[in-house]
């Protein structure tokens, strides 16, 4: 009783400062026949606290051994492919194995297992840390070399993909300076003020995809038949330019199955904050994502129009700690004040009443790992067209 009177009055603390009531909602779906899981990992190794994504080798065996024994049958990427072509029928219990990055571990911890099992795996590379053009200072000396994946290669187990050329980074996504993926992020540039256009964005794409399906058709001769997205993230317009360069699928991180009428997008589970091998078995039947209780809040941003930037980020700060307490998972987020007479996000219809709609997404996202966000969105305007002023919406924000 304590606790609910704790959490009835903290949700009308949230009322009073503008922001919306606490909505608890159960989301349960059954297991599919066709559900195919796709596992996605990074690092074989041990973490020590470092690398959130990193499995320990002696866990990875555990893995390798519970697909084994529980009649799963790892599938190669061709294989996935035929089927969906019609070409091939999978088995009762397929599952697909991703490794990104290529990091050292794969070919000196993973593929050993691997191999043993006779399991078939993809492992997707970034061409400029390959090249040593660009690379995360976390990786460096963890990354494989083009001799080792001409090495590799050669086995029949591993089909090597793109992961990008360059586009595993963060470029800056807003006024405030944060930093999203370049996969996605139409690039805020502040000697103009002004985000990259449509035509700059799809070339900087094209350029990225053609770089890295040049260099590994030059250095491992072939080309890749996809690419697993960085960060799992992407869009039409990415989509488009990596199938025109025959990279006609495409891996994300989307933690739902795979199923065949969904290629050529291929949804994956990666783990993250490894515990035990109830974590694989919870990705193997997706039961987590299955029975996912939603918490969520609606929010209004009138209180930020008029504010100072500092006054601004002391909001922003309030509102994070209270969806944090109140473990919020879900926010539905109106980009426009009450009125619909001002917008929180630059658009060439509606007056501006302050640009804080992508520093306020990105903050729930990556702060405090909201997991889904979704727009409110007024069926008409006024006397405003909607059609460019959603269009800039969609165009320079991410959301559900």
């Amino acid at each position: 009783m304590a606790r609910r009177t704790a959490l009835r009055e903290e949700v009308l603390s949230m009322r009073l400062l503008g922001w919306a009531a606490l909505i608890w909602l159960t989301a349960v779906s059954a297991v599919q026949a066709d559900d195919i899981p796709v596992l996605a990992y990074h690092d074989i190794a041990e973490r020590h606290g470092a690398d959130e994504f990193a499995v320990p080798p002696k866990e990875f065996r555990r893995h390798m051994q519970y697909l084994h024994d529980q009649g799963y049958t790892p599938i190669s990427l061709q294989r996935l492919i035929s089927a969906g072509n019609g070409q091939d029928k999978l088995p009762e219990k397929p599952v697909l194995l991703t490794f990104d990055d290529g990091l050292v571990s794969y070919e000196k911890v993973a593929l050993p297992v691997l191999q043993e099992f006779g399991y078939p795996s993809v492992l997707s590379v970034v061409t400029a840390w390959v090249d040593g053009r660009s690379m995360p200072d976390q990786y460096r000396g963890r990354l494989l070399g083009w001799d080792d994946l001409r090495r590799i290669k050669t086995s029949p187990l591993v089909e090597i993909i793109s992961h990008s050329d360059n586009l595993h980074q963060g470029i800056r996504s807003n006024p405030q300076g944060n930093l999203a993926p370049a996969t996605v992020t139409r690039e805020y540039r502040e000697g103009s003020g002004r985000h990259e256009s449509e035509n700059e964005f799809r070339a900087r794409i094209h350029a990225d995809l053609t770089r890295s399906r040049a260099r590994m058709l030059a250095e491992l001769g072939r080309t890749p038949v996809a690419i697993a997205w960085p960060f799992g993230d992407y869009d039409s317009v990415l989509a488009d330019e990596a199938t025109r360069l025959g990279m006609r699928y495409y891996l994300t991180l989307n933690e739902r199955p795979t199923r065949l009428q969904d290629l050529p997008c291929i949804n994956r589970s990666t783990f993250r904050k490894y515990r035990n091998l109830q974590d694989l078995d919870d990705m193997l039947t997706f039961r987590e994502a299955r029975n996912r209780q939603l918490r969520f809040v609606e929010i209004t941003l009138d209180r930020f129009a008029g504010k100072s930037a500092a006054e601004q980020e002391q909001l922003l700060s309030a509102l994070l700690a209270r969806l944090e307490l109140l473990r919020v998972n879900t926010v539905m987020v109106s980009p426009f004040s009450s009125d619909q007479r001002k917008a929180f996000f630059p658009n060439p219809r509606v007056p501006v009443a302050t640009d804080l709609l992508n520093r306020v997404l990105h903050q729930m996202r990556v702060r405090i790992r909201i997991e889904r966000e979704y727009l409110m969105l007024p069926a008409t305007l006024g006397p405003v067209s909607t059609r460019d002023v959603y269009s800039e919406l969609a165009r320079l924000n991410r959301f559900d």
